[in-house]
């Protein structure tokens, strides 16, 4: 998504902008304080920044060019996200809007109320935790294979199914 907002949003910036050196340098330095002073977490949430941005400073100009820009910008985040529930019913992921860029490996964390001996010995667990303040047990499972997350989930949903305070899954 970000490959396809980014050129409608460039050339909104060069025809608004284009002949004015002031609107040019306030364009600057508002899409600067977004990209320095801001913890971007993810290359998507940085171009809906300066979209944002763009369309605020297009609607004061030439309100034409804002209206564009925001219908396409808009249409394009539907089809997405049409395109992003068509490949979740198929088990696919195209793409992710969550803030794990970065992330190596599919992640599981399992909050459970009992101590269970056999997650202990799972290959794919990182992590366990008693928090004693809750009394609650913490299991964090990490694996590079999304397929192993799955089946962990199905696991212990079917087996742990009262036992269960929470269950979190991150996929790359």
């Amino acid at each position: 998504m970000s490959f396809v907002m980014l050129p409608l949003i460039a050339f909104t910036i060069t025809k608004v902008i284009a002949g004015s050196i002031p609107l040019a340098l306030g364009m600057v330095g508002a899409l600067s304080i977004v990209r320095f002073r801001h913890p971007v977490r993810n290359a998507f949430e940085l171009v809906m920044y300066f979209a944002l941005i763009t369309i605020g400073i297009t609607a004061s100009v030439r309100i034409k060019f804002a209206i564009t820009l925001t219908l396409l910008l808009v249409l394009i985040i539907f089809l997405s996200w049409i395109l992003d529930i068509f490949s979740k019913k198929y088990n696919k992921n195209i793409y992710s809007f969550s803030f794990s860029e970065g992330q190596l490996y599919n992640n599981l964390e399992v909050v459970l109320s009992d101590k269970k001996d056999d997650l202990r010995s799972s290959k794919i667990l990182s992590q366990e935790i008693h928090d004693e303040e809750n009394d609650v047990y913490i299991y964090k499972f990490c694996s590079p294979d999304r397929k192993q997350i799955i089946n962990k989930i199905k696991y212990i949903s079917e087996k742990y199914k009262k036992d269960i305070k929470n269950i979190t899954a991150d996929y790359i």
